[in-house]
């Protein structure tokens, strides 16, 4: 009975740290690939010092299939690009732990443990970024929608300049979290003629117009902020999920995609798309 509890608890590790780590980091996926794949190349180091798994192939059968199994499934629910980067990298992690032995074990311990971290903070951001301007550079023709501004003022855009929208609702915790990137590139085009920048929320069915605007009242940045009519209009963009960046040029649509803001991004950023945009012949 002891021994079947203690496969079950090897079976069921992987997932439940993952949850606990979900849980202590809010679901930040750097922290929760990174310590994942420390945990399973922990325990697979252990197994391999014990008599009941002398062979890989028992660690992936009791160790990894069971998450394995469970990422595989959540693959129809959620977007792959998240759960790609486990599938590939928990069997590598316990295969490095089942390979350390006891000669150099701090050094192989440690190289490893830098290495899970770096996929997670470093890797991880950059091919999420990839994954949502993959096909962001676009061309198609804007159809406008309703917009008022503070006031409830009907805004009607320019045409002329190279329009910059940042769509959002009240329920995304990212797009607030992007806010302050929002705040520092419209500082950096304020002055110039030919950019306009805005933040554009979306309603949805359970908000409240007055109290939308006075918490961007309270949340006190310069850009300024639209507010579209209907969701459905927003949706005829093609936009359906949040944030999302459009940015409009000549009357064309020409970038419709997502920024991930972080340090660790070594390739492309709102900044750099605009100015794509405003050196373009």
């Amino acid at each position: 009975m002891k021994k079947i509890l203690s496969l079950l608890l090897i079976m069921a590790s992987p997932i439940i740290l993952y949850l606990f780590f979900g849980f202590c980091f809010e679901g930040d996926q750097r922290w929760m690939l990174s310590l994942t794949l420390t945990s399973i190349f922990t325990v697979s180091l252990v197994l391999h010092k014990t008599s009941y798994f002398r062979n890989f192939k028992s660690v992936l059968i009791f160790h990894i299939t069971p998450i394995f199994l469970l990422f595989l499934v959540s693959i129809f629910f959620i977007s792959w690009i998240y759960l790609s980067p486990y599938l590939i990298l928990m069997p590598l992690a316990a295969y490095l732990g089942w390979l350390s032995t006891s000669k150099k074990l701090f050094l192989k311990s440690v190289l490893s443990i830098v290495l899970f971290f770096g996929l997670g903070f470093i890797g991880f951001p950059n091919l999420i970024q990839e994954s949502n301007n993959l096909n962001a550079r676009v061309s198609f023709k804007y159809k406008p929608i309703n917009l008022s501004d503070y006031n409830g003022d009907s805004i009607v855009l320019d045409k002329s300049k190279i329009i910059v929208l940042d769509f959002w609702n009240t329920s995304c915790s990212i797009c607030f979290e992007q806010f302050p990137h929002i705040e520092s590139v419209f500082k950096k085009f304020k002055s110039n003629p030919n950019v306009n920048l805005y933040s554009v929320n979306v309603p949805l069915k359970r908000d409240n117009l007055p109290e939308t605007k006075k918490l961007v009242k309270q949340l006190g940045y310069q850009f300024p902020t639209l507010y579209a009519q209907a969701i459905e209009d927003v949706e005829n963009l093609g936009i359906y999920s949040y944030p999302t960046i459009l940015i409009v040029k000549d009357g064309q649509v020409r970038f419709s995609g997502n920024f991930v803001i972080n340090k660790s991004i070594a390739f492309g950023s709102l900044e750099e798309e605009i100015n794509f945009l405003l050196n373009e012949e």
